[in-house]
């Protein structure tokens, strides 16, 4: 956990969010941040505003997801690269 938080009895989690100024797309969220569970658990949140003429719309909606964590075998990208087994066998009989 980032900080230690002196939770009261009625608080089930805190958040925090940033302004994503640093956004090039609509495809990128607005607002960025954490959840942080009062078990511990911590979440990543992504907001986006909403592209709706309906007054009964959300003004934002989003997203929560498992933090992002760097991988030491893809370089912290994406998708990474497949790992070939020892004993794979690339005789192609043709």
């Amino acid at each position: 956990m980032a900080y230690e938080h002196n939770w009261k009895a009625d608080e089930l989690g805190a958040i925090s969010l940033w302004k994503n100024d640093g956004r090039n797309s609509d495809s990128q969220p607005l607002i960025r941040g954490k959840v942080t569970m009062r078990n511990g658990t911590e979440m990543d949140v992504a907001l986006w505003k909403t592209k709706s003429d309906n007054p009964r719309a959300p003004v934002m909606t989003g997203k929560l997801k498992e933090p992002w964590k760097k991988d030491a075998n893809n370089g912290g990208h994406a998708g990474g690269s497949a790992q070939i087994p020892a004993d794979y066998d690339d005789d192609i009989p043709f």
